[in-house]
């Protein structure tokens, strides 16, 4: 079960990640970008630790 999770939220970071690179590149919007990789970040790590606690 930990290891589906971490999968699933690594697939997301990914993903988020990738728009925030888009953003940041793109649409020329560096802070919209850098937030939304500091928030893929956080939902990265964040279930798994989470569920080290339950």
């Amino acid at each position: 079960m930990k290891t589906i999770i971490f999968i699933l939220s690594l697939y997301i970071f990914l993903q988020t990640s990738i728009y925030g690179i888009y953003e940041i590149k793109q649409n020329k919007k560096k802070l919209v970008g850098a937030v939304i990789i500091i928030i893929s970040t956080i939902c990265l790590f964040a279930p798994t630790i989470l569920l080290q606690f339950r």
